[in-house]
């Protein structure tokens, strides 16, 4: 009998297995910082896998997060973001408040953050779309507040990824453009 063998991977280019107890195949992988990155295919096919760990390297090759990495970005994240870009960029006044339980939060002037931090405590970034957005609007709404106000809010949330995407090399512009699509002001929901 005829021994075959497989093609070992160049060191680099990450694994396909399977893993005890899953009929679907895993990836393995490594990022940019060095950290193993194990992912489920979901499907039961080599090339799927096969497929998605090169999709997986290649956004490793353009500097990009891990999906997994993404889903550890958490609304307060990116509040923290924003403030240290307002403090960086001298944007505005930013005014300190002393909470119940002994520490300051930093808010914007005149911006409204403290609705965006009741709403959105707690919440991923992967977790925020289009729903989580319109039941943010209803919310409002059902407190008697303009459509205007509301806006302006969730340009504050938008304002908000888009630092975080630059700052943490997210691939998710595609998908914050699709939660926010881009409207005339005459066709601005009301």
């Amino acid at each position: 009998m005829k021994k075959t063998s497989t093609k070992k991977r160049e060191r680099g280019q990450g694994s396909i297995g399977k893993v005890p107890g899953s009929r679907f195949f895993y990836i393995w992988y490594y990022d940019n910082a060095g950290k193993q990155h194990r992912e489920s295919a979901g499907s039961e096919l080599r090339s799927v896998a096969q497929e998605l760990l090169n999709q997986r390297l290649a956004a490793m090759g353009r500097g990009e997060k891990s999906p997994t990495e993404i889903k550890s970005i958490r609304y307060e994240d990116m509040r923290q973001i924003l403030i240290e870009n307002y403090r960086e960029k001298k944007i505005g006044k930013l005014v300190e408040e002393n909470q119940a339980d002994g520490t300051v939060k930093v808010y914007p002037y005149k911006r409204n953050l403290k609705v965006l931090d009741e709403f959105f405590a707690g919440m991923r970034l992967d977790q925020m779309d289009t729903d989580v957005f319109r039941a943010f609007r209803k919310k409002r709404r059902d407190e008697n507040i303009d459509d205007s106000t509301i806006n302006r809010n969730l340009s504050l949330v938008r304002r908000m990824m888009n630092l975080t995407i630059r700052e943490k090399s997210c691939n998710l512009q595609s998908r914050i453009s699709r939660w926010f699509p881009t409207r005339a002001r005459s066709e601005r929901v009301s």
